[in-house]
Parts: structure tokens; C-alpha cells; sequence
């Protein structure tokens, strides 16, 4: 006997999204997250909204790095700017900069600029010359043994100070006198040292008529951070520390708690970077990460652990946002609290970067690098919600920051500042406009036909309305089932522009029909004043749907 078959009963179904998440460049991103974008911001979190518009500060004809301490500093060709003015000459090129106290260390130059005088002096300091005499001299007002080194007409105060040790060598007539002792008291033209620092043909002084030179020597350090009141560093093998509060001495090793102190790990390959984060000074190789632990010289100790490093390339995208260390490994960028660093980056996709420079405002890590086709980015993440966005095509060479502003200088000599920016500086100019686009990731409409690996409904549902709620006008395109897209919303432009404004709120509604897969693209231009808000948020955007029988699938 044949049986009547069921009727068939469309069950209308409303999915409303108003939380949306940042970027999530993968097959398993959820509804409401986006797939790609471009100068969006998670500043109204879980809102979704186009970024703030940034500030030009001005351009360098020959940029050679940024800096800031209480003021913003460039090199620009062969002059070094602070808080506007051209204060010093350095050496054309790429800089890299550290900052101890007042002080603002500029390298490879091995320069330091004090802020509060104006000055600026050399790390390392050099005496050529010959007719030096090693003789006896005085040490703390008695009579002391080969302690000297006389130079008639040099005044030894203007190259070096008491307690610098500084390498001889070229001394021909008395070899052992090559050394590197500590200077003890500067009298004129004699330096005194400890007794019997040197050799002498018995009681008879030793003078040098060959050309000796006497310097106080500072490593060629790739990278350098200021912890404790030290400077440390590294040369790619060894690690170095400063005396306490003298970034000029390195190798002055008298027993004492001001000593320097260096150490060479045997591991393999070379260091990568260098910070100060927690109170330790910590460096880093592609693979393993370095901690100094101790309070002073005797008791320092460099523990390892072989985990998630830094790129080779990328020491400058260590930095702190949110009591947290970030940085761009070799698998992708890293966040480290004091454990074990935790890959953070799985959503930006399977795109492998590297040459990465980045900086923090304090809550938000911004990171500019380089994928595998040569394209660059300009990629932040949100520790208050973390969430990933993308802002544009930036290349930037170096970032500072000054309280929670952030500069960064492009790689056409631009500098900028970010657009939350608390203090702007006179005469910054403000972008007319921002640019802005975001691609949904497919939406699923929570059916429970997902196939949640692939985003995609296994069987066709009939989308009714799309209502797209937004707080200025905006484009809107829409993509179903992988095929070209369509404009909607309006007559202006390819894209359709939201024109139907309610409540302050640009509204649309769009009717679809039946799809197993759509996307949403909305996109627009804001332009920027003082004035205005220069925002636009993407409020909500609710889906009318029904599921369609199986049978309806099949034809």
C-alpha cells in the first residue's frame, strides 16, 4: 500500500550577529569573523569598526632610524634630530638605539646623547700616539711601583676617566705591557694604575718610540637593552654587560659588584635579540630563549631553554603589550608571560613572515612584516580582546613610543603616529581620508548541516533578507557560492552604497534565495576632521533563512 509522503514545512530561522571577531584567516573561522580586511581596528570590541586616521610627522630625506625618550629623535643623513632640532652629527646608515636613564645610545656609531645637556659623547675613546713612558708613579698620594703611563703634552682626562679599563697595545719595547688594566687616578699628562701594573727594565722607566695605541673599547653589539641599570648586549655570540650606570666600560674586572661581566654559551647559532622584560635581561636565538639571573657580576647566570626564539631578521618585533612579550618566531608571532611562549598567529593563515619590526602602545602589539611573497603588512593585536586585525600595506623600519603614543618610520622615510594618539604634535597632519574594507568569512547561519572544517553547509538554505546595520554609509558587496561579486544596496559604485539612514544608523536589506555558501564584503571610505567621529562601526547584520529539504538539495 503507498503512503502519502510528508509535507514539506518551511521553518523560517533568524540569526542576528552583533559580536564580530577579529581576523581569522582560516577554514575554521566562525560566523561574524573575518577572512581578510583592511584598516579595521578592534577598538570598539565586539563591534566592528575602520581604524582611527593616523598623523604624519614629517618626512627624511635620508632616514636612518627613530628613537624617543621624553622627545622624538631621527637620524637623518648625517645629523641627529631630537625634539625637532639637529643636535649632533653620527655616520649616515641604518642606526639602533637604546636608552639608559637620560641617556639615548646610538649604534653601530657606539654614541651617546644626553638628553638633559645636550651632549654627546663617545662610548668608546681612543689615544694614538707615541713617546709614552712607563715609570713609577703614585697611587692615592704614596709612591707606587710601574704604575704609570706618562705622555708629555696629553691631558688624559680628555679620552678617558678614572675607573675605565683601556686595552694598550703596540708597545714593542716592553711587549708585556700590552694589557688591559683599570685607571686608577688621572693626574695631566700621567695615569696611575695599581702597583706593578707594568714591567720596567728594572728600576729604569720604559718609553715607547714606536706609535701605541691606549683605548677604552665598547663590543660591536647587534642588539642592547638597558635592565637594572645596565646596559646589555650581544655581539650574535657573546653576551655582554656593562658596569652599573657606565655604558662606556665593558670589560672592568676588579671582583667587585660593579664589575662588567660577558659569557660566551657554547649552544649553536647566533643571537637574534635582546630585552629587558620582568626584570631579567633576556636574549634570544632562533630556538632557544636566554635568561641572566643574579643580582651583580658573581653571581650572574645565563639559564636556557630551547623553545620558541626569534626569527633571525627580527629582533626589533620584541615588545610588551598588556604585561605581555611579544615577538615573531619562526612559526609565527609569539606571546611569552614568563613560561612557555604560545603561538598567537594561527589565524592570520599559513603565510610564513619574517623581517619583522614592531612596537606597543601598551595594550595593542603592532607588528609590521613580511610574508613569503614580498608583500608587507601592518597586522595589530588587541590583548584586551585578543583579537587580530590588519591595518594596510605599512613597511615599517622602527617604531618608538613616548607614554602611550606610537610612532613608526616607513621604509620611504615617513614618520607617523598612531591615530589614538594623546598628544599630537604641532604641525602633524591628520590623513584626509581612511580606506576600509572587510570579507566575512562564509557565513553558516549556525545550521546543523555545517561542515565546521570547511565553513560550508552541506545542503542549500534560502537566505530571505540580509539586514546590515552600520553607523555611516557603507559599501556592500556579496559573494554566493564562490561566484563573482555583486553590488547591492544602492546605485553608487560597483559595490551599492547604504544610503537609508534611521537613528543615526545607515540600514539595508537584501534578499539572497537559496545558496549553500554567501559572503559579505562591506567596504568604504571615511573621511577625516577634527570635528567629527571618523569611525564607522558595523553594528549588526541579521540573516532571515530557511532550510531546504533534502530533496530540494538533490535537485
Amino acid at each position: 500500500m503507498r503512503l502519502p509522503s510528508m509535507q514539506y514545512v518551511k521553518r523560517n530561522r533568524m540569526a542576528t550577529q552583533v559580536q564580530f571577531g577579529g581576523m581569522n584567516h582560516t577554514q575554521g573561522a566562525r560566523d561574524g569573523e573575518i577572512w581578510d580586511m583592511e584598516n579595521m581596528c578592534t577598538d570598539h570590541y565586539p563591534v566592528l569598526a575602520s581604524r582611527l586616521p593616523r598623523y604624519k610627522i614629517g618626512k627624511l630625506n635620508d632616514p636612518g632610524g627613530l628613537v624617543a625618550l621624553d622627545k622624538l629623535g631621527w637620524v637623518d643623513g648625517s645629523g641627529f634630530y631630537y625634539d625637532g632640532q639637529k643636535v649632533a652629527e653620527v655616520t649616515p646608515g641604518k642606526k639602533r638605539f637604546c636608552t639608559m636613564g637620560k641617556r639615548i645610545l646610538i649604534l653601530p656609531d657606539k654614541l651617546i646623547f644626553n638628553t638633559e645637556d645636550g651632549t654627546m659623547t663617545g662610548m668608546g675613546s681612543k689615544w694614538e700616539g707615541t713617546g709614552a713612558v712607563f715609570q713609577d708613579g703614585k697611587l692615592y698620594d704614596e709612591n707606587a711601583k710601574a704604575n704609570a703611563i706618562r705622555a708629555e703634552g696629553v691631558n688624559w682626562g680628555d679620552y678617558f676617566k678614572e675607573g675605565d679599563a683601556v686595552t694598550i697595545s703596540g708597545c714593542t719595547a716592553e711587549p708585556k705591557n700590552n694589557k688591559t688594566p683599570i685607571i686608577r687616578e688621572i693626574a695631566g699628562d700621567t695615569m696611575h694604575f695599581y702597583e706593578n701594573t707594568f714591567t720596567l727594565k728594572g728600576e729604569e722607566p720604559v718609553t715607547e718610540t714606536g706609535t701605541i695605541t691606549i683605548e677604552r673599547t665598547v663590543p660591536d653589539m647587534i642588539a642592547m637593552t638597558e635592565n637594572e641599570n645596565r646596559l646589555w648586549g650581544t655581539d650574535g655570540k657573546t653576551v655582554y654587560a656593562s658596569k652599573p650606570g657606565d655604558p662606556t666600560n665593558w670589560n672592568v674586572f676588579d671582583g667587585l659588584e660593579s664589575d662588567s661581566w660577558t659569557v660566551m654559551p657554547e649552544s649553536p647559532g647566533r643571537f637574534s635579540g635582546a630585552v629587558s622584560y620582568k626584570g631579567f635581561p633576556q636574549l634570544f636565538k632562533e630556538d632557544k630563549i636566554y635568561k641572566v639571573y643574579g643580582s651583580y657580576p658573581s653571581n650572574f647566570q645565563l639559564l636556557s631553554s630551547a623553545t620558541m626564539g626569534v626569527e633571525p631578521g627580527s629582533g626589533d618585533s620584541l615588545a610588551v603589550a598588556g604585561e605581555t612579550l611579544f615577538w615573531l618566531g619562526l612559526n609565527g608571532v609569539v606571546a611569552y608571560s614568563g613560561g612557555i611562549p604560545t603561538l598567537i598567529s594561527k589565524k592570520l593563515g599559513e603565510r610564513r613572515f619574517r623581517n619583522a619590526v614592531a612596537g606597543s602602545n601598551g595594550v595593542k602589539y603592532y607588528i609590521s612584516m613580511e610574508d613569503e611573497n614580498g608583500q608587507w603588512g601592518m597586522y595589530v593585536f588587541d590583548t584586551r580582546c585578543s583579537q587580530w586585525s590588519r591595518e594596510d600595506d605599512t613597511h615599517a623600519v622602527q617604531f618608538a613610543r613616548i607614554g602611550m603614543d606610537l610612532y613608526w618610520l616607513n621604509d620611504k622615510g615617513e614618520i607617523w603616529l598612531n591615530g589614538d594618539a594623546a598628544n599630537v604634535p604641532q604641525g602633524a597632519q591628520m590623513e584626509e581620508s581612511v580606506e576600509f574594507w572587510a570579507q566575512f568569512a562564509p557565513f553558516t547561519d549556525n545550521s546543523t548541516y555545517n561542515n565546521v572544517t570547511t565553513g560550508r553547509s552541506m545542503y542549500r538554505r534560502s537566505v530571505k533578507r540580509l539586514h546590515i546595520r552600520a553607523s555611516h554609509p557603507i559599501g556592500i558587496r556579496i559573494r554566493l557560492d564562490g561566484q563573482g561579486w555583486t553590488g547591492w544596496g544602492g546605485t553608487k559604485g560597483q559595490s551599492g552604497l547604504v544610503e537609508s539612514i534611521q537613528n543615526q544608523n545607515a540600514y539595508a536589506s537584501i534578499g539572497i534565495g537559496a545558496v549553500r555558501q554567501y559572503e559579505i564584503r562591506i567596504e568604504g571610505t571615511r573621511y577625516c576632521s577634527q570635528e567629527t567621529d571618523n569611525q564607522v562601526k558595523i553594528l549588526e547584520i541579521t540573516r532571515e533563512y530557511y532550510q531546504q529539504s533534502h530533496v530540494k538539495n538533490q535537485e
